[in-house]
C-alpha cells in the first residue's frame, strides 16, 4: 500500500523470456491435485512480459500487464470489443463517469472458429498457429434451426472447470458431453476465440469507452476500438443511451 488510499501491486521477473501464456494462473491438475485446505490460490500479477504494475484507488486503476478489453455493461452489446492483450489499461469510475482506455503494441491477431457439437465431450480440434495459451474464450452456441445466423443462446465456458484447451495442438476437451441439439431440435455449436502471434513488426491495438450519467434518468456513452494490424485493419465505433422509465424499467439504444 502506498500513500493515502492507493494500492500498489507490482512484479518483475528478469528471467521471463517467453510470452506464450496469457493470464498466468494456478493449474489445478499440476503439482498437487488437492492442496489440503480451503484457501484460494492464484496470481495477482498476470503478465506475459517481465513487468506487471497496478495502481488502484477505490474503483479506479492503472494497469500494466494482461487484460481483456471486453466489459460486461449490458448497454454496450454491438460495440463491445473482445480481445485478450498485454499492454496498458486505465479505468476511472465515480458517481457520474465510468471510463476506460487501453492500448497494446504487439504482433497478435484474433482467430474465431466454430464447429458443430457432436454429442461427445471431444476432443474437438481447431486449426491453430502460434496460439497464446489462456487467451481463448469458449462458448456453446444454440442457433435457430430455421435461421442459422440467429443465435438463441450463448453459454460461456470456464477454463479448467468446464474444459481444457491447447491452442498449439487445437485440442479442446470438455468435462461433460456437449449435445448436438437442444430440446427444440435447434443445432448447437462450439465457438472459440483466441489470439495467435502472426510475427513481423509490432503494431498498435487501442481503444476506449465511456458512460456519463447526465441526469438521474439519462445516461449516454460510446466506445471505439482500432486495430492497426497491417494485414487486417479494423475499426469499431459505437454510441449508446439509456433512459430510465420507471422502477427497474429502462429503454436502451445503441448504434
Amino acid at each position: 500500500k502506498v500513500r493515502g488510499d492507493y494500492l500498489l501491486t507490482a512484479s518483475y521477473d528478469s528471467d521471463k523470456q517467453t510470452r506464450e501464456r496469457l493470464f498466468r494462473d494456478i493449474e489445478p491438475d499440476a503439482y498437487y491435485p488437492v492442496y489440503g485446505d480451503s484457501s484460494i490460490r492464484g496470481y495477482d500479477a498476470q503478465s506475459t512480459r517481465q513487468l506487471y504494475l497496478r495502481i488502484a484507488r477505490k474503483k479506479s486503476y492503472l494497469l500494466l500487464g494482461d487484460f481483456q478489453t471486453r466489459t460486461e455493461d449490458e448497454v454496450r452489446a454491438l460495440g463491445n470489443y473482445q480481445r485478450s492483450l498485454n499492454g496498458v489499461r486505465a479505468h476511472v469510475e465515480n458517481a457520474r463517469v465510468d471510463a476506460t482506455a487501453w492500448a497494446s503494441r504487439d504482433t497478435t491477431r484474433q482467430i474465431v472458429e466454430e464447429i458443430a457439437a457432436d454429442g461427445t465431450s471431444g476432443p474437438y480440434r481447431f486449426r491453430t498457429a502460434n496460439g497464446l495459451i489462456n487467451s481463448e474464450r469458449v462458448e456453446i452456441l444454440t442457433r435457430d434451426r430455421n435461421q442459422r445466423s440467429l443465435v438463441l443462446k450463448s453459454e460461456p465456458q470456464t477454463r479448467f472447470s468446464d474444459y481444457e484447451f491447447e491452442p498449439f495442438t487445437g485440442r479442446l476437451l470438455f468435462r461433460a458431453p456437449v449435445r448436438s441439439l437442444d430440446e427444440n431440435l435447434n443445432p448447437r455449436s462450439i465457438r472459440v476465440t483466441y489470439e495467435v502471434d502472426q510475427g513481423g513488426d509490432p503494431f498498435l491495438v487501442y481503444g476506449g469507452e465511456a458512460q456519463v450519467r447526465v441526469t438521474e434518468r439519462i445516461e449516454v456513452g460510446g466506445s471505439a476500438a482500432f486495430d492497426e494490424n497491417p494485414r487486417d485493419h479494423q475499426r469499431l465505433l459505437s454510441a449508446n443511451t439509456t433512459v430510465g422509465l420507471g422502477v427497474n424499467t429502462f429503454l436502451l439504444a445503441e448504434l
